[in-house]
């Protein structure tokens, strides 16, 4: 839960965020950043296959999540916009880790 306050007043709003959206939400951005980079379709499949997996493994562990991110930084090694992208995914799903 997250307190914001009210304009205006003493008040604070409470709002639950669900992390599943935000990673659904997550997800989709870094697929259209992706797009932006110089990685080639073939590149971008391997690479949009991977990051599925980065998404799968934070269920199963810091272990397991990090030998997939490592994967997935591997294939967008050879693209900044790639590389940043990857990073800008991983970074908030870190939070969900068990």
């Amino acid at each position: 839960k997250e307190a914001l306050p009210f304009s205006g007043s003493g008040h604070h709003i409470e709002t639950v965020v669900s992390p599943s959206i935000s990673v659904e939400v997550n997800i989709s951005q870094t697929f259209t950043e992706l797009e932006k980079s110089d990685l080639s379709e073939e590149e971008l499949t391997a690479l949009k296959a991977s990051l599925a997996d980065v998404l799968a493994a934070k269920e199963q562990g810091p272990t397991k999540f990090a030998e997939k991110l490592s994967k997935a930084l591997d294939l967008a090694k050879s693209s900044a916009t790639a590389a940043k992208a990857v990073m800008d995914f991983a970074a908030p799903l870190m939070q969900f880790l068990s």
